[in-house]
């Protein structure tokens, strides 16, 4: 009996894992810092200039969590319930802007706004990286990639079926109150998810697994400090690490784009009841869509991808800038277009640009050059959304994607710049 019961653990945990992940995936899509903050931060009337900044402030913060939380991961701690609080504070942030969105026009808003999407970064971040070394411990590779698969195609499908029943069947007196019952939605998820957490078994099987971790350096190690200096000036000596930095910061253009897209959608239709839940259905399409048809092409070229996506996005911005200047062609359904767009052109540049980062680097450099290009974009990325955002308050929230399609332009034909990865890549300059 007691040889059986791993066996019956790891099919407990493969079981939660897949619960907890649909929950919290589509928990995070109905209270989304790309969609659903910027568009909720419009249709209560906060200034536009600090707009652009929610996306930015969201990843900054995640990406600071995760470096300063990584050695708490080390040890014996349960990862369970660094993964369930945070979830729970993200929770309560999120409902904290529920609140206070039922008195549309304060002027405090824009700083509620800001300090929550911090706080939402922070906790994402944890329970990101709490869940990622937990699931790396307790299941077998072949588990792990499924579940991740599921997980999401199952998040976007259950999304889309949340927002489409909003439509018929929450009844709010005003438009502003039926786009907080969806926020309210994702915030009663997070607390669930925040429970399914706590039924992963994983004391039993780190113990099991922690004779083969014992010697790895820990989360994080060596990254702060000489390590990571000479890490920068080494990867910065390559041409190929070069070259993806800045396609990163040109591919700003479609990761940070979802905001701007929302504040125009928001400017055009945050009057209509369903306008968020179209918006948010649209959005699930275009991650859906998007991962099958791109899976399918990195099997045959991943520079296809890095370069095809950006098209995509600029044909996302010429069809909003259409929807803007003809008045008739300002229906909410031929809007949604623009978003399944985008969340396409997101889904393959955000995958295209992780794998080849791996097909250039080793499995020591990588953990060093992800976090250093990932510190750099941010960082540049939240100068220009705040850019953007002064943009939109001064003249008009349609002039930020004028400057976004020329920056997809310009990011696709960079991308033909970029080298193909090759299969060994340890120490190709």
């Amino acid at each position: 009996m007691p040889e059986e019961r791993p066996d019956r653990d790891e099919n407990w945990n493969a079981r939660t894992f897949l619960v907890q992940g649909v929950i919290v995936g589509v928990s995070f899509q109905l209270t989304s810092p790309r969609l659903v903050l910027p568009f909720l931060y419009l249709a209560v009337g906060a200034p536009l200039y600090l707009a652009g900044l929610i996306l930015p402030i969201v990843q900054v913060s995640r990406l600071i969590a995760q470096l300063v939380s990584a050695p708490l991961f080390s040890g014996d701690a349960l990862r369970k319930w660094y993964m369930a609080l945070a979830l729970v504070t993200m929770a309560l942030a999120l409902a904290i802007v529920g609140l206070a969105s039922t008195r549309p026009g304060a002027v405090w808003l824009a700083a509620l706004f800001l300090f929550v999407a911090a706080v939402v970064g922070i906790a994402q971040g944890v329970s990101s990286l709490a869940n990622q070394d937990l699931v790396g411990r307790i299941l077998p590779a072949h588990r792990r990639n499924a579940i991740f698969f599921t997980q999401a195609g199952l998040a976007g499908l259950f999304t889309a079926t949340i927002a489409l029943i909003s439509q018929r069947d929450l009844a709010a007196a005003t438009a502003l109150a039926r786009h907080l019952e969806l926020l309210w939605v994702g915030i009663g998820l997070a607390v669930m998810a925040a429970v399914a957490t706590l039924l992963i078994r994983e004391a039993r099987r780190l113990a099991q697994a922690g004779s083969q971790h014992q010697d790895k350096p820990a989360p994080g190690g060596g990254v702060v400090g000489g390590g990571m200096l000479a890490q920068l000036k080494a990867a910065l000596r390559r041409p190929w690490f070069r070259r993806f930095l800045t396609a990163r910061v040109l591919f700003l253009s479609i990761l940070f784009s979802m905001p701007f897209y929302a504040l125009h959608g928001a400017a055009l239709h945050a009057q209509d009841h369903r306008s968020l839940s179209v918006l948010l259905i649209a959005t699930s399409v275009g991650y859906v869509v998007g991962g099958v048809l791109w899976r399918r092409v990195i099997e045959v070229s991943l520079s296809t991808v890095l370069i095809c996506a950006p098209l995509v996005a600029c044909a996302a911005g010429v069809l909003a800038v259409v929807i803007d200047m003809v008045p008739a062609a300002q229906n909410l359904w031929l809007h949604s277009v623009v978003f399944v767009l985008v969340s396409m052109a997101t889904q393959g540049i955000s995958n295209a640009q992780s794998l080849y980062l791996v097909g250039f680097t080793t499995d020591d450099e990588r953990p060093y050059y992800l976090a250093m290009s990932n510190a750099m974009v941010a960082a540049i990325g939240a100068v220009v959304s705040f850019g953007f955002g002064v943009l939109a308050h001064i003249q008009g929230v349609i002039w930020p994607i004028w400057f976004i399609i020329g920056l997809n332009v310009l990011a696709g034909l960079y991308a033909t710049r970029l080298a193909t990865p090759k299969p060994a890549p340890a120490t190709a300059g």
